[in-house]
This record gives C-alpha cells, structure tokens and sequence, in this order.
C-alpha cells in the first residue's frame, strides 16, 4: 500500500514520523506502521499488508497469525 502524505489542505509535505494505519475486514483488525520517504520533492508512506491464507480447499483450516487479515476471495470487499 502506498500513497501521498500531505496537510489537510494537500499543499504541505507531511515532515515527521508515526505514520500508522488501522485496517479492518470482518472481524479482525490489524495496525501496521507505514515509513514515509521523500523522492523528487514529495513525501508518501509505504505500508506492507499482512494476509495470509486460512484455509485450503479439502484441507484443514489454519489458525490466524496474529496481525494479518485473511486472504479471501475478490467476492467479499474490504474496506479501508
């Protein structure tokens, strides 16, 4: 996940450290640290998701990880 980090007027380059987004899907919910960097004048977050897969078709069911999301079908939608 990536993206620009700017004021809220979106003309001010975010200067600093602490970045961390709080993402959700169904039940479970996971805090991941993002590093801002700048390159060529702009500043963005770079953030890793943890998923991880559950399940295998015919197979056992895996106990989650803790801090990831499960890796499920495109069929049911995240929000973020």
């Amino acid at each position: 996940m990536y993206g620009a980090v700017a004021n809220t007027n979106g003309n001010i380059p975010y200067i600093g450290s602490g970045i961390a987004w709080t993402v959700s899907a169904g039940a479970n919910s996971v805090t991941i640290p993002a590093t801002v960097v700048g390159v060529n004048g702009q500043v963005f977050y770079i953030a890793r998701m943890p998923f991880e897969t559950r399940s295998i078709p015919g197979g056992p069911t895996f106990a989650p990880t803790p801090n990831t999301l499960e890796l499920t079908s495109p069929a049911i939608p995240m929000l973020f």
